[in-house]
């Protein structure tokens, strides 16, 4: 099993995310991991107020520890 696929199974991560890249830094022992959302993530996102369909525009700058 990739170490991505086994990642992903971990954290339980369902359909709408995947776990694309992961890298061990020797020098701080951490794990860095990638996870966008999938396309399906949108299709299933609804608004709180009306149900409706959600879009994005934006997303957040990459976390880095």
């Amino acid at each position: 099993m990739a170490p991505e696929a086994l990642f992903h199974e971990l954290l339980g991560l369902g359909l709408n995310w995947e776990v694309t890249t992961s890298c061990f830094e020797p020098a701080s022992g951490m794990v860095l991991l990638e996870i966008p959302e999938r396309p399906s993530f949108w299709e299933s996102a609804r608004c709180p107020q009306d149900g409706g369909r959600v879009l994005y525009n934006d997303h957040t700058e990459e976390f880095k520890p």
